[in-house]
């Protein structure tokens, strides 16, 4: 069955995929971006101009890059590797 949205829980399956937004000028973009999850948070906004707030939901992450010295290939089931960023 398929989903609109996923569950994350930090304390079991604290990592995620997402689709990249990588930039046109990319030769070989990697299709997606990798974190993991170090919390899960809400906080309620409200504008300036409005007297009703909405409730907005955000994680925390740290974000991972690839390593840009292996090369790796979704065809010759080479495994990406990837580290944390600073």
């Amino acid at each position: 069955m398929r989903h609109a949205q996923d569950s994350i829980n930090i304390h079991t399956h604290p990592f995620i995929m997402v689709l990249a937004h990588e930039d046109d000028t990319d030769v070989d973009p990697h299709p997606y971006w990798y974190a993991k999850v170090l919390g899960i948070y809400h906080i309620n906004v409200r504008v300036s101009d409005h007297m009703e707030s909405q409730r907005m939901e955000f994680l925390w992450v740290h974000w991972f890059r690839q390593d840009p010295d292996h090369q790796a290939r979704f065809e010759s089931c080479w495994p990406f590797r990837i580290g944390l960023m600073d």
